[in-house]
């Protein structure tokens, strides 16, 4: 019906605070339907919803809608607001912080690590723009001192995403503590599988994607190979999870091999003679 440009229209021509705050209610309700709407049609509104993030009447949730689908490229538009990444987390800043925004503010918190996070999984110019604003410093944050389960999960979702970046991004994150944050995890009993889950996609992330010596980081971080992949088996990391990438590219690399696996970790068999199977059995990398 062409309605989608008429509310960009309005968002664009009228500055009344009501009016703004419907036309914006009304953007994220179209967005985030399905199917979703051309993306182009939603960028003109974009300058007008970066200005509202410094108004009183805050609304984030059109941006988490829109950032869904608007970074797969290079070229992403969120690219053209270089201080979007850093706004967003300075919502929460201005809130007392992570914690207290879980408290009172968790209506602002959620869209705004969705967006992020969204941001985190898009081209490789998207990462590193979600990077440089500080989102990696945030999700770190967020990971470790929250217990809320969907944040948390979010929270390392988006951190799996930066870990299948390129080797730049990768050793950002690990130097900005990210294994550590996922073994602080791993190694609480307590943590919900659907929490562990995305930690083991974050170190599984490494280990595929990451350079030679930041695969052994993580490594020395469960000491070996066949110790991580016990504790992935422990924890319920199955080879629907990207068990089978991890230990495709361990046997590869000559971290380990299938009959290690198979004499150390026999529910791991199927897994490992697949891995095998697929590393054309003598076509070893370089470690």
């Amino acid at each position: 019906t062409g309605i989608l440009p008429k509310i960009c229209h309005i968002l664009t021509t009228y500055m009344q605070l009501n009016l703004q705050r419907n036309a914006t209610w009304t953007l994220s309700n179209l967005v985030r339907g399905t199917p979703s709407p051309p993306p182009q049609l939603t960028y003109p509104a974009l300058p007008v919803l970066a200005q509202q993030l410094v108004s009183p009447d805050i609304e984030v949730w059109a941006w988490s809608y829109v950032s869904n689908f608007a970074c797969d490229t290079d070229d992403s538009p969120l690219l053209q607001f270089p201080h979007l990444i850093t706004t967003l987390i300075g919502l929460i800043a201005a809130r007392g912080g992570v914690e207290d925004a879980l408290a009172n503010h968790r209506t602002l918190l959620i869209p705004i690590a969705r967006t992020l996070g969204n941001i985190c999984a898009g081209s490789g110019a998207c990462t590193q723009f979600a990077l440089d604003g500080g989102a990696l410093d945030f999700f770190v944050s967020l990971a470790s001192t929250t217990a809320h389960v969907t944040i948390r999960k979010e929270a390392f979702w988006s951190l799996s995403n930066i870990c299948a970046g390129s080797g730049t991004q990768i050793q950002m994150a690990l130097d900005g503590g990210v294994i550590q944050c996922a073994r602080q995890a791993t190694n609480d009993p307590s943590t919900p599988y659907a929490v562990v889950r995305e930690v083991f996609w974050v170190i599984g992330n490494v280990i595929v994607d990451g350079l030679p010596e930041q695969r052994q980081f993580v490594l020395d971080q469960f000491g070996g190979a066949i110790s991580m992949l016990k504790e992935m088996e422990t924890r319920n990391f199955s080879s629907q999870d990207g068990a089978n990438a991890i230990v495709s590219k361990l046997i590869k690399t000559g971290k380990t091999t299938a009959k290690e696996i198979i004499d150390n970790i026999p529910p791991l068999t199927r897994v490992a003679l697949d891995a095998l199977r697929k590393s054309d059995m003598c076509d070893c990398e370089d470690a």
